[in-house]
């Protein structure tokens, strides 16, 4: 259990995350894809991802759940305690699955397939942030998550977009400045479109 706990490796962490998204993509596909469903997915995916990192992930900020969740990871930021552990975001997921079934299975398969594809791209990214390859120092991804590293770690929770952030106040004003697009829940395309670095 410790083990599952734990951050996940990048080879257990992606490996699972395709698998279940394969499942998600053919569920989607067999129960005829609906852009409307896959844009709730998406908001649904930027949505959890501030309130997990800011409730959930440092909730207390100390204690051995926090360690093995998030803690290390703040200790070691250049480390390899990258990943969220699998088994945390394998329950979100099928805990958000499970919740959309009650509208209807098109809405639960299209929403999360979409969903995971978010997580999938979050993971790659936030890799990126902590050991650039074709990331550059001036990116406005790496600028906020390094200042919620190394600054303020009250500030910049979100990490694929900028929306949450900025409509609840803990955007990293010091660092980076915004325009109209970041408050578009696009993951990627909204941090990459809606900010740049503060002069």
């Amino acid at each position: 259990m410790q083990f599952l706990l734990e951050s996940s490796n990048y080879t257990l962490c992606i490996g699972t995350a395709l698998f279940i998204q394969s499942i998600y993509a053919y569920g989607a596909y067999c129960n005829a894809f609906h852009v409307g469903w896959g844009i709730y997915g998406m908001i649904l995916f930027t949505w959890y991802e501030y309130v997990s990192h800011r409730f959930i992930l440092h909730h207390t900020n100390q204690g051995r759940l926090y360690h093995y969740l998030h803690g290390n990871h703040h200790l070691k930021p250049h480390g390899t305690s990258l990943h969220i552990p699998i088994l945390y975001t394998t329950i979100s997921s099928i805990s958000y699955f499970y919740l959309l079934t009650y509208i209807s299975y098109q809405a639960a398969w299209n929403a999360l397939a979409v969903y995971q594809f978010c997580y999938l791209l979050f993971e790659h990214i936030h890799m990126e942030a902590h050991h650039p390859y074709w990331l550059s120092s001036t990116s406005t991804f790496r600028i906020s998550h390094m200042y919620h590293h190394t600054r303020n770690k009250n500030k910049g929770y979100a990490f694929t977009t900028p929306t949450w952030d900025i409509l609840c106040g803990t955007f990293p004003h010091d660092a980076l400045i915004y325009n109209w697009f970041a408050y578009v829940p696009i993951p990627v395309l909204s941090f990459y479109l809606g900010t740049t670095a503060s002069t």
